[in-house]
């Protein structure tokens, strides 16, 4: 059974393939969703300067957001947890369903495992605390547009551990994974011990680009978008143990 320290990378080091987002010629185009406006003019101050990144404006609320991403299309939102009138999750959840091809960051003073939870079952690809120094938030917002989950380090390995909660609906989920072919639950088991795509070719003696077209398969097997996805819905319905803690 894998550890936890190889589930983290995992998570970090995989890019899901059909999903990435190829960046334009003007930039990383990214918007920030936050009510505070002095935080949000400094780091939309930031961002215009960054190199390979476009800002595309601040937006204080869900619904600005919503006509923003209308007009602009971001590679990027950079979401805060607390808004006005909604909150951060319900707003990714929202921008996520229409805009697909959109990443969210949630960002936040503190990255408490109930948040992490909840922002990537709404389709977040992480959480980015606020003390972050800018010169990291840019490499960060570039791995999410990669498709990669950014989350702090330190938890990410009791994010894995909570994955295999809720398993109410085991008895559909067991049917949706039978559905799976012999070989694309081997995948499936290797995605979830945290191999890579090339890791996951040369133990299963096939070349990546297979790997890829097993994992679309799996993908729409199960009803899921990411490889992320995949790999919580296994450990949840105990395909696979959940990696435990050294």
């Amino acid at each position: 059974m894998a550890d936890s320290a190889a589930a983290v990378r995992g998570l970090h080091e995989e890019v899901t393939h059909d999903a990435v987002i190829p960046a334009p010629a003007g930039g990383l185009r990214v918007l920030v969703v936050d009510a505070r406006r002095m935080f949000a003019e400094a780091l939309s101050r930031f961002l215009a300067e960054g190199q390979g990144v476009e800002w595309v404006g601040a937006a204080a609320n869900v619904e600005r957001a919503h006509a923003m991403c209308l007009a602009h299309r971001p590679h990027v939102v950079l979401m805060a947890a607390s808004l006005p009138g909604n909150d951060g999750i319900t707003g990714t959840r929202e921008l996520r369903r229409e805009f697909r091809d959109t990443r969210v960051l949630i960002v936040s003073e503190l990255a408490t495992r109930d948040l992490i939870g909840r922002a990537l079952e709404a389709g977040a690809s992480g959480v980015v605390l606020a003390t972050n120094a800018p010169d990291d938030l840019l490499g960060l917002l570039k791995r999410a547009a990669a498709g990669e989950i950014v989350l702090p380090e330190a938890e990410v390995a009791a994010v894995v551990r909570r994955l295999d909660e809720g398993r109410s609906e085991r008895r559909t989920s067991v049917h949706m994974l039978s559905r799976l072919t012999a070989r694309e639950t081997d995948v499936l088991e290797k995605l979830t011990a945290g191999c890579g795509t090339a890791e996951v070719a040369r133990d299963l003696h096939v070349s990546p680009l297979t790997v890829r077209s097993h994992v679309k398969s799996i993908l729409a097997k199960l009803g899921v978008h990411s490889k992320l996805e995949a790999v919580t819905y296994a450990l949840r319905n105990g395909l696979v143990d959940t990696p435990q803690p050294d």
